[in-house]
């Protein structure tokens, strides 16, 4: 441990307060809301997933936590914004074809509905 002779002035901890919020923010979203799964596109012979996830621009990783009745997806982000104005997608393949199990959204808990893809 290094000890500092710099004495703790108001200005010096509104610096840290600040530094720690920002590095907060980043990892949640500028809204303050954890990034979610908003779509799903596939099909039930396919092992790939198209997800649609409430983040801007953020770089979004989604993984699958697969069983044999459901699909987990959990949004992991890097930096960006949260909501419903601008959205990120990403391409997630399974282990096995989705079959007729449920899609859950890690963060919310809820069930979500499986689109047909575009096109």
């Amino acid at each position: 441990m290094v000890a500092s002779s710099m004495p703790a002035t108001p200005a010096r901890l509104a610096g840290g307060a600040v530094g720690v919020l920002v590095a907060v923010g980043l990892m949640v979203g500028c809204a303050g809301e954890e990034p979610r799964v908003v779509e799903v596109f596939g099909t039930a012979d396919s092992a790939e997933l198209e997800v649609s996830v409430s983040t801007c621009n953020a770089e979004p990783a989604v993984s699958a936590a697969e069983s044999s009745s459901e699909v987990r997806l959990t949004v992991r982000a890097r930096q960006g914004r949260t909501g419903p104005e601008c959205r990120d997608y990403a391409l997630v393949r399974l282990d096995a074809p989705l079959g007729d199990r449920t899609v859950v959204d890690a963060a919310s808990g809820e069930a979500l509905e499986v689109l047909p893809p575009d096109g």
